[in-house]
């Protein structure tokens, strides 16, 4: 089993909600200082575009410094272009393929929602899952109806591959997530729309930290 981050917390970018390209990048710089090593960018009007390669080199080389890992949504070139860490597919992307082309050194994530896209997924070859939405979503309007923590619970003991508990996520709530038997936890818009995206960082980690010790 591939190693996610320590801490394993993922936060995922959306830069309509940190308030534009340049502040996205102040945000990002942020989180890192905040403690967080793990960040997927996640800009679906970008894929296969020069602009998402520009932004994606632009955090990559940031990371290195902060001996960071920054994976890609969807897009294989970007990831390879800039050299990150690895990639993230939503549901219903060709896994298999996907692998094939990043290799097995890379980090190669899947988005489910049930118990049966988490079997299919670790069957397919993906070194983790993001699970969502656990709780309500801060980020999306019309979301799907939250899993909740006792189905993650059984999710996380179904599987083999790390569970990362994603959808409303937030610095009180990180510690039943891990205690409920998840790898980590990813957030986006907790952090993404925070006027202080360095305590909001600290805060899920400290709260994680909790889980893991009373888990």
């Amino acid at each position: 089993m591939r190693k996610i981050p320590d801490p394993p917390l993922l936060v995922i970018t959306d830069r309509k909600l940190a308030g534009g390209g340049d502040r996205l990048l102040t945000v990002v710089e942020s989180v890192f200082r905040g403690g967080c090593r793990w960040v997927l960018i996640r800009e679906k009007d970008l894929v296969n575009t020069g602009e998402l390669i520009k932004l994606t080199c632009k955090i990559t080389d940031m990371a290195r410094s902060y001996g960071a890992v920054v994976q890609v949504n969807t897009d294989c070139g970007a990831a390879a272009k800039c050299n990150a860490s690895g990639v993230h597919l939503p549901w219903g992307k060709p896994v298999e393929i996907v692998r094939e082309r990043l290799g097995q050194e890379k980090l190669l994530g899947v988005s489910a929602h049930s118990l049966e896209e988490a079997l299919e997924a670790e069957k397919r070859g993906a070194d983790y899952i993001t699970l969502s939405p656990i709780f309500k979503p801060i980020s999306k309007p019309k979301p799907r109806n939250p899993v909740g923590v006792e189905k993650l619970k059984e999710i996380a003991s179904r599987v083999s591959i790390p569970v990362i508990a994603l959808g409303g996520v937030t610095g009180d709530n990180a510690r039943l997530c891990v205690e409920a038997g998840a790898a980590g936890v990813a957030v986006l818009g907790y952090v993404m729309a925070s006027e202080d995206p360095e305590r909001a960082v600290k805060e899920i980690i400290s709260n994680l930290d909790e889980g893991v010790a009373s888990a």
